[in-house]
């Protein structure tokens, strides 16, 4: 009986502890967000954007430039509205937002465009290992324009369907060689307003390595 007992005030005991235990135990902290740069036309617009955190106090703030707003939706989960001005001006604007929560801080670059005819593309080079990829490029611009590709080949771009995006596709081929190639993708205006501007996407990719199959001995009689 008094075993039976005692049984039971240390299980009593190991519960209540592992209770407490878990109590003060709490998840690590984490704070993410997907958008490191968001590219806009000239116009006046407003983005929203999510944040993927575990953290209360979290905060937003922006550079000092009056054209650029950030603010947290506090009726809407964690979520940040970016507000930009009409960009009146000839040339491309820059500013930034800060996302901060515990000791996590997220920079996301604004970049507007301004009056003067001008394409914006999310990345400035694509570098491609030997097995080939696919990747994805978004360009922004406030005239018409083209995509070109050379007649190479080893570059192409995936279908778009019927919905028309500012989102392309490119898909690299192998690279069967054993020495690095180089291409490039062009952005050209189709606008009167610019008939001579054009952008260009560098695309590197990597050689093919040799696999010890592959490496020919000298003197090797076989």
């Amino acid at each position: 009986m008094i075993r039976y007992l005692l049984g039971i005030i240390l299980f009593i005991s190991v519960f209540s502890f592992s209770a407490c235990k878990d109590d003060e135990t709490k998840a690590e902290p984490y704070l993410n967000v997907e958008e490191t740069l968001l590219q806009l036309d000239e116009k006046t617009q407003q983005t929203t954007i999510d944040v993927n955190t575990n953290i209360d106090d979290w905060d937003v703030t922006s550079t000092d430039e009056k054209w650029c707003i950030a603010a947290r939706l506090m009726t809407s989960g964690n979520r940040v509205q970016i507000y930009v001005s009409e960009n009146k001006d000839t040339d491309l604007r820059k500013a930034s937002v800060f996302i901060e929560g515990g000791s996590f801080k997220h920079e996301i670059k604004v970049e507007q465009l301004g009056s003067a005819p001008g394409i914006l593309l999310t990345k400035d080079t694509l570098l491609v290992d030997a097995a080939g990829a696919t990747r994805q490029i978004t360009a922004t611009a406030n005239i018409t324009y083209d995509v070109k590709l050379s007649d190479n080949g080893w570059i192409t771009e995936a279908p778009r369907g019927r919905v028309t995006t500012t989102t392309y596709t490119f898909n690299m081929d192998e690279n069967s060689r054993y020495e690095a190639r180089f291409d490039t993708i062009v952005f050209r205006s189709t606008d009167a307003a610019a008939p001579q501007l054009e952008v260009k996407l560098p695309v590197m990719q990597k050689a093919k390595t040799s696999s010890p199959g592959e490496v020919e001995v000298e003197g090797d009689p076989h």
